[in-house]
């Protein structure tokens, strides 16, 4: 037994562990830039890029923050790595720490009428906007965008969509199209 145990022990002792450093991949995102974000605390960069997945904070280094203010509600496409931001009210949360901006002046722009939709399992947004040949259009809102758009909701009014196509996952639905809107207004008669 005491033999074994010697050999065991002398088996284990001479096995290396190899230990991998994780390269981690460079972090893309695209989405609307949002500036001036103010947070309880102050636990905000006061920069995020707004997608359909949520809202990720941006952590730019300073020839970035001199005129960024005037590039709010753009379309933006992110390059940088995933850094983690601590604070006393909010713990730790994920941001981005940019490296590349690029400025997309392209947009889809719609017009039609808002209304509201349900699907099985919920796999939907909750908005749509519904084409003059009854094409809908889903969309992706954000919280100031859906209390603004509650007066257009299922009302006879035409109004105008501007955003970015984006893919939304579900597991029923799987992959589908949808405009993650920057801006949404009424169309004057």
């Amino acid at each position: 037994m005491k033999i074994f145990k010697l050999i065991s022990i002398l088996f284990l002792s001479s096995i290396s562990v190899v230990h991998a450093e994780k390269v981690e991949k460079p972090a893309k995102l695209e989405g609307i830039l949002r500036t001036g974000l103010v947070a309880f605390g102050s636990e905000t960069t006061g920069i995020a890029v707004e997608t359909s997945r949520g809202r990720t904070e941006l952590v730019l280094p300073k020839e970035f923050q001199k005129n960024i203010s005037d590039f709010d509600s753009k379309v933006v496409r992110i390059l940088g790595k995933r850094v983690e931001l601590k604070g006393p009210e909010l713990g730790s949360r994920k941001a981005i720490e940019v490296s590349q901006i690029t400025f997309y002046p392209a947009l889809s722009k719609f017009e039609g009428k808002l209304i509201s939709v349900v699907a099985l399992g919920s796999e939907t947004t909750g908005h749509a906007l519904e084409l003059a040949d009854g094409t809908r259009v889903e969309l992706v809102l954000s919280k100031l965008q859906k209390k603004k758009s509650e007066k257009f909701m299922d009302a006879d009014i035409e109004i105008s969509i501007a955003g970015i196509s984006t893919t939304l996952y579900g597991p029923e639905t799987g992959k589908r199209k949808a405009l993650l809107v920057q801006d949404l207004e009424a169309v004057q008669p």
